[in-house]
């Protein structure tokens, strides 16, 4: 049971990669190159993106 529900995180943690990848491939000048990468290490760079908005929106305010 666990195992599968590891299975199933990993999928949607690749799933959001892919679809994060293809948005820099397609809307950026990210290199093509990069993409297995951005696919990889994508969802850590959203989370990470998303933190420091916040915190800069709360310096602001």
């Amino acid at each position: 049971m666990l195992q599968l529900l590891l299975l199933l995180l990993l999928g949607i943690y690749l799933a959001i990669g892919l679809i994060y990848a293809i948005y820099l491939l397609l809307f950026t000048t990210e290199l093509w190159y990069k993409f297995p990468l951005n696919v990889i290490i994508g969802p850590i760079g959203l989370v990470l993106n998303i933190k420091s908005a916040l915190k800069i929106r709360r310096k602001s305010i």
